[in-house]
């Protein structure tokens, strides 16, 4: 029986419930379909699939404070490079599947001279469209320096949206080398409500508006109050909740203006098993980003039977269909979100027929079954690991 092709998958945190180790994680577990898979980084993600943990001993550099981020960065680049010579030997038919810009530039190419793998960046942002004040200046430096890298070294990169891989080509990625992935979606680990029958409000209850996520700036929290204090003034009835932690959280909290603050909950972070009920006890998710590659709460929401009113940013355009499970609006402009609320909140019949279509937009289409179909696809075809290498029936 012949050896399976091995894989590598490589990113921080994936125990520290970020987007990207998240990510990375269910990338592992869909490539251990078929590849004998390690996942490589710095914390083990909370469940385990068909592959094995490799951990990476990263310096945290605690005493340089906000300063850390840089040298914690590189360091865990150069641990994932040490710990991918320790763990294979040159010349095997594998791939390096790296989430990352910075884990790309500093230990992709090493790894493509030493070992001869092929190395796949995924992509989950780009420094280039980020809101300013997403990263301190030094940081920024570093993303500015390893994009152009990581962008013209990668064998190929995974993009998580038709949007981010077009920031990809422009950023210097071969585009015959850029492939888009999207993310995929579980609903059963959002908990058993996710599929049950949604509540119907009252008549006269106030819309019920959701946000989830990190509470940052290039998430536009900020706008959406401001695009609930709008409504309130214009005599809509809507009530937020908000649903997340971040460093913007305190700030957040603050300026609301005391006339308004009856209008906003926040619930802190909540986990994952519990967001079912919390979506479906709401009429519309928000997703206000101001930069977002492809976020997972929109799939989420909609899986959920819940409509989305998003920016059109990124990857949520691939998701959001103007009309249909949801509406689109400009980034960064509370007043035109005011008026897509608006809309919702005065057209029942609107607001039904996106519930009615919200669900089978996402499901299975985005079922993490599909795009790990996709992403083998990729990562086999890219590192010359097709069914003549033994992926198939693996003997």
């Amino acid at each position: 029986m012949r050896k399976r092709p091995r894989v590598a998958v490589a990113a921080p945190g994936c125990g520290s419930g970020g987007s990207v180790g998240w990510v990375a994680a269910w990338h592992a577990r869909e490539l251990g379909r078929e590849f004998e898979t390690a996942l490589f980084s710095d914390s083990p993600p909370s469940g385990r699939g068909p592959y094995d943990f490799v951990p990476v001993d990263t310096p945290q550099f605690r005493p340089l404070r906000r300063l850390s981020h840089v040298p914690r960065e590189v360091a865990f680049a150069a641990g994932v490079g040490r710990a991918l010579l320790r763990h294979y030997a040159p010349g095997e038919p594998m791939a390096v599947v790296c989430h990352g810009h910075v884990l790309t530039a500093v230990a992709g190419r090493a790894l493509n001279r030493r070992l001869g793998v092929a190395v796949l960046m995924v992509t989950h942002g780009d420094v280039f469209e980020r809101p300013r004040g997403t990263y301190d200046a030094t940081l920024t430096a570093l993303y500015k320096y390893a994009s152009a890298v990581a962008y013209q070294d990668a064998d190929a990169v995974i993009a998580l949206s038709t949007a981010m891989a077009e920031l990809a080509v422009r950023g210097g990625a071969r585009p015959g080398r850029v492939f888009v992935v999207p993310n995929g979606v579980e609903p059963e680990a959002l908990g058993p409500a996710w599929d049950e029958p949604r509540p119907r409000p009252a008549a006269t209850t106030r819309l019920q508006l959701l946000f989830v996520g990190r509470l940052a700036v290039e998430k536009g929290v900020e706008d959406l109050i401001e695009a609930v204090c709008i409504l309130e003034e214009e005599g809509h009835g809507v009530q937020l909740q908000i649903v997340g932690d971040g460093p913007e959280a305190a700030a957040l909290r603050k300026g609301i203006r005391d006339r308004f603050r009856h209008l906003v909950t926040f619930l802190g972070a909540r986990p994952k098993h519990e967001l079912a009920q919390i979506y479906r006890a709401s009429d519309v998710v928000c997703v206000p980003s101001r930069s977002d590659s492809f976020p997972g709460v929109v799939l989420e929401a909609l899986a959920c039977g819940v409509p989305v009113i998003g920016s059109r940013v990124g990857g949520i355009p691939d998701v959001v269909t103007e009309g249909t499970n949801g509406l689109l609006v400009p980034p960064g402009r509370p007043r035109q979100l005011a008026s897509a609320i608006a809309r919702v909140a005065g057209d029942k019949n609107l607001l039904a027929s996106m519930e009615g279509a919200a669900r089978g937009s996402v499901w299975p289409r985005f079922a993490w079954e599909e795009t790990g179909r996709q992403l083998r696809s990729v990562v086999a075809g890219v590192a010359g690991l097709g069914p003549e290498a033994g992926v198939v029936g693996g003997c």
